[in-house]
């Protein structure tokens, strides 16, 4: 395996839940994700 195919690979994603607490927990702490940003969606058109 090279060095290339480890680096670490980032994305944006859209994670709808109806508790935020437990989907962001199960995501970082289980999953080992890492969250940069959170947007509020108070009124979403999708």
């Amino acid at each position: 395996m090279s060095d290339k195919e480890l680096e670490p690979v980032s994305a944006g994603v859209v994670i709808g839940c109806i508790d935020l607490a437990p989907t962001l927990t199960f995501y970082t702490e289980v999953l080992g994700f890492r969250v940069q940003t959170i947007h509020p969606a108070d009124g979403p058109t999708h």
